[in-house]
Order: structure tokens, then sequence, then C-alpha cells
């Protein structure tokens, strides 16, 4: 038959579009379906009709299909984000949080990650959060943490290091102990600090602000996509693009778009959808 009559095929076997949000889903299959899915974009898929998405993606659509593609993106883990907005898709974030700019997401609902104007004096959170089940696409890099045990000179420790541009080094086994993580998180945090000592007064706000960076700018060269804080109990991933709903497609085929869908799947989907309506403006804590 041939591509182009290939692409015929699946394209003559898409319903007609009944209003412009299907349209544009329409449209949105078209170029997957032509192998141009990277020309879709965010505008897009955020006026794209999701149930028409969903029922007509050429992927297999079950609650098991969607995990195991969940899984092989990374995202397997079940997160929450809380906000006082409604909205679609991330912006970059702008505002500094503990792991500097990101967007932060907890592992419990109950954690507020540092949005005191959604909590109360009490601790509880202020009626009208909007708490989002989200999962991050991609590999987090452990920031410690009594579940991230490593020698240095273990083969693990060696790669992780090794994945930084850095040897095992002696001094951080022995001073932190040969079992303990925070050898290996101290020894590249150090090449940081020691790079931001030449710029900024030690210890001063913009010389933390500056050691977040270059070590964020590390990890993200190393591969990670988001770092985890164990001890307070959150994630924070880099860019809105590897951020999804817990209730995405997860169709890797736009893994480049920061839209929090990229599709709903049955279970969730009214309930979700009716929310995710508009771009929060600002920062992504």
């Amino acid at each position: 038959m041939g591509v182009f009559g290939a692409l015929a095929k699946v394209i003559g076997a898409l319903p007609d579009a009944r209003n412009v949000a299907e349209d544009m889903a329409r449209s949105i299959l078209e170029l997957r379906a032509a192998g141009k899915a990277d020309e879709v974009t965010d505008e897009m898929m955020d006026l794209a009709d999701d149930p028409y998405m969903f029922e007509n993606t050429p992927l297999d659509m079950s609650q098991e299909a969607i995990a195991a593609r969940a899984d092989e993106m990374g995202a397997s883990s079940d997160l929450y984000h809380m906000t006082d907005k409604d909205f679609s898709s991330f912006a970059n974030p702008t505002a500094e949080g503990m792991q500097g700019k990101g967007v932060y997401a907890s592992y419990s609902p109950d954690i507020s990650h540092g949005l005191g104007s959604l909590v109360d004096d009490s601790g509880a959170f202020v009626e009208g959060t909007n708490t989002m089940p989200v999962r991050f696409i991609g590999e987090t890099f452990k920031d410690g943490g009594s579940g991230n045990d490593l020698d240095p000179f273990s083969e693990e420790g060696t790669a992780i290091l090794k994945r930084f541009g850095l040897r095992p080094n002696k001094n951080y086994s022995e001073i932190k102990g040969a079992e303990n993580a925070d050898g290996i998180n101290s020894q590249i945090y150090d090449v940081s600090e020691r790079k931001a000592n030449k710029t900024h007064k030690r210890f001063s706000q913009e010389w933390l602000e500056e050691v977040r960076r270059l070590e964020n700018e590390r990890i993200q060269k190393a591969g990670y996509t988001s770092t985890l804080d164990e001890y307070r109990g959150y994630e924070m991933a880099f860019e809105p693009k590897n951020v999804r709903s817990k209730f995405a497609r997860f169709d890797p085929e736009f893994r480049h778009l920061r839209n929090l869908s990229a599709g709903f799947a049955a279970i969730g989907f009214s309930g979700l959808a009716a929310g995710l309506k508009e771009k929060e403006e600002g920062g992504g804590i």
C-alpha cells in the first residue's frame, strides 16, 4: 500500500469533527499519523477535544496499557501538586523553592511543599485549594535519604558519580560513612559550592541560589528530569514538559508537550478535565 496509502487509510478512519475542538484534535492525530507529532504545540493540544483524542488515538487505551506506558516513561509514582488556580499546563517556574526553580509535588496531599498561602494557622489547607494528582516523566535524582544508601565505591555508586563526571573520593566515604548516600550527594554538591564561592559571599542568599542553580544544572546534564527530597517529602521537576496528570494517555509521541493531560484516560476524565482549563501564571511551585 505504501506510506501515503497507509496514511490515507488512517486519516480516513477518523470520524468527522463536529466542532472546533474536535477539528483541532483531528488535525493533531493527522500530524501524528504523518510522523509529525513534534509539530504539535501546547496551544494546539489545549484547544483539542480530549474525548475525541482518547477515542481515536491509535494506542491501546486500556488501563493496563496506559500504566505500562507510564512506567516506560518513568512516571509510575503518584504525586500531588497543590494550587489555588486551574490550568492545563505549567508556566516556566520563576519562584525559588527549597530545591530551586521547578514544579513541586508532594508524596501526600497533606504536604503543602512550601505553599504557605494555601495553609491556615493550624496547617490545614484553606478552602478552594486545588489538589492535582500528577506524575513526573523521566528519572529522578535522589537527594539523600534513608532509601538511597550507597557505597560510593560500589558499582551503582560509582556509576552515579560517573554520570556527573566524577570518580569516587575516599574522603567522602571516610567522613560520611561508606554506607551513606550523603557521601555521593556531598561530593556532587561540593563541586557546585566551590564554583559559587568564586562569585558570591558564602552563605548569602545569592550564594545559596547560585549553588542550587549550579547543582540543578549538573543534575540535568547527568540525565535526570527531577530531584527527590525524601526528608521533606516532595519532588521537583525541572521542566513543565516532564509533568503529567495521573490520568494522562502517556503517549510518547507527545512527550515534548507541557500539556498535563496529553489526553485523559477514561477513569477520572470528567472531574479533572473540568478543572484544567487555564494556564497557571508565574512559577510552578
